[in-house]
């Protein structure tokens, strides 16, 4: 990493430097497309399989990762060391969670703790690409992945890579806040419901002319988390307010058209509706 980008100068060497004896890959700055070859020198719970596979996920934007599905690395076991290489796909990628099994017992797997051993991906300027931090915590957040690894979340993890994807992108952030703030809550600090109610307050008042019905469709959702059921309606028909043409108010209309009670009425909003 070179002292150009200080901010991922630093947070690397905090998140990375313990496991870079232990994993490594090639070329340092991979783009999407490229071939990367990594070696890996399995942990306690490995270190005596002769037969090791890497098993990895791909991540990207928070909407593409209910598409990304595991995948299997090419990889031979020599001496002490495993070494592979695999081909990122060049599309809807920002970067990989790698992962280590036993291909004999498939209970021995390395996941690093539920950090992952992730591969980051670049521009061909060698500019880290948006997502390759939020798109780690969505791993574990937004895939079926973890739960496959019995991985149990560790939320502060969760929280500082989506702080650093909105430090490092911050126009990313309208797409990781709701995220941020859920993995807040789930935290469970004290006054963690206080909190997350101010922070989805203070979130939709900075958006003000800009405000979306996914902002207010996220807000209602961590409305039902916080079992609050009256800010939750409330969010839902601020939609209609803001996309008058939209899902939630094509949705109240057509209830009301139902409950009309006048059938010439009925049918005379009945046209008008369809058309």
């Amino acid at each position: 990493f070179s002292m150009r980008y200080p901010f991922i100068f630093l947070f690397s060497l905090l998140s990375s430097g313990l496991i870079a004896q232990q994993f490594r890959y090639a070329p340092e700055r991979p783009v999407p497309g490229d071939v990367v070859s990594f070696t890996y020198v399995p942990s306690a719970m490995l270190a005596n399989e002769t037969t090791l596979e890497g098993r990895y996920v791909p991540f990207a934007g928070p909407t593409a990762m209910r598409v990304s599905q595991p995948a299997t690395a090419t990889a031979i076991r020599q001496g002490n060391s495993l070494f592979g290489e695999l081909t990122v796909t060049k599309k809807n990628v920002s970067g990989l969670a790698m992962t280590f099994r036993s291909k004999t017992n498939a209970a021995l797997i390395d996941h690093n703790n539920g950090h992952f051993y992730p591969i980051l991906l670049y521009d061909s300027t060698g500019t880290l690409l948006p997502h390759a931090l939020g798109g780690q915590a969505s791993v574990l957040t937004r895939t079926a992945f973890p739960y496959a690894l019995k991985i149990v979340p560790d939320w502060n993890w969760v929280i500082q890579k989506y702080e650093q994807e909105i430090q490092q992108f911050p126009t990313n952030r309208p797409q990781y806040w709701a995220d941020l703030v859920s993995a807040q809550i789930r935290q469970q600090k004290p006054n963690a419901k206080k909190t997350a109610l101010t922070n989805i307050d203070t979130y939709l008042k900075s958006r003000k002319a800009n405000l979306t019905p996914t902002d207010l469709n996220e807000a209602a959702r961590l409305y039902d988390q916080l079992i609050e059921p009256a800010l939750a309606l409330s969010a839902r028909d601020r939609v209609k307010t803001i996309d008058p043409t939209g899902e939630a108010a094509q949705k109240a209309r057509a209830g009301a058209i139902r409950a009309e009670t006048d059938l010439t009425k009925k049918l005379t909003d009945f046209t008008l509706f369809t058309q």
